[in-house]
């Protein structure tokens, strides 16, 4: 990636957080996950349900013909001993992220093919447990490791930076990989670190060292994409 061009997209961000003072939702949902969040919870319906709030936006897991969340919340009530295992997988950081998420991906499919079976009038055919929802997971967990993911985002910041290869199919860990890089160039910002610091204070969100979190990198990357972090 080019150095002067991520310096110079830096400068033209703090410009649009001044004037538009937009962080995304993922402070708000990180807040409510770290105050739920126990795969050892009794009623895992519940810690779920609770962990995955927003006052702010729901995109992560409700769009049109996309609602991870409530799939999830199904296969819970089917086969919670079966999701609690998938979670303590993924979260497994002795482990690569593209095996995990992979692996993940796997259980997932197992736990549709079991909903299916036991609900044969169903119109559901897809978990929708993708990437974009399973970096979600692993973000909220491990704020300081993980950014969410979205393609576009990816493949929009290895145009801007001119990374090489250009990404042609989904690569998460490269991605992660490229905003811990981004992060870096972030946190030697005072004044971008003032501003989130700011607007975080504003939003009554609580966060001591936002940049020991990887969301601002990731937020960034959304915006060089073109696009925003919901």
């Amino acid at each position: 990636m080019k150095v002067e061009s991520i310096k110079e997209k830096l400068n033209h961000y703090k410009v649009f957080l001044k004037r538009e003072g937009r962080l995304s939702a993922i402070w708000d949902i990180e807040q409510n996950f770290r105050t739920s969040w126990n795969l050892h919870a009794e009623d895992l319906l519940v810690m779920f349900d609770q962990s995955l709030q927003s006052s702010v936006s729901r995109n992560y897991w409700k769009r049109e013909k996309y609602e991870p969340k409530k799939n999830m919340l199904a296969f819970i009530q089917l086969e919670p001993e079966y999701v609690r295992q998938a979670f303590t997988d993924l979260f497994n950081e002795d482990v690569e992220p593209e095996q995990r998420m992979d692996r993940f991906s796997f259980y997932s499919d197992q736990l549709l093919a079991i909903f299916k079976n036991r609900n044969k009038y169903s119109v559901v055919n897809n978990h929708d447990q993708d990437y974009a929802i399973i970096s979600l997971y692993l973000s909220l967990k491990y704020p300081g490791h993980y950014s969410p993911y979205r393609f576009e985002w990816f493949e929009g910041i290895c145009r801007v930076f001119d990374a090489k290869p250009q990404p042609k199919v989904d690569d998460p860990a490269r991605y992660f990989k490229m905003v811990r890089i981004i992060a870096k160039f972030m946190y030697k910002d005072e004044e971008l670190r003032q501003l989130y610091e700011s607007e975080l204070r504003v939003r009554k969100l609580f966060f001591r060292k936002p940049f020991e979190t990887l969301y601002p990198a990731g937020e960034f990357c959304a915006y060089c994409s073109g696009n925003t972090m919901p």
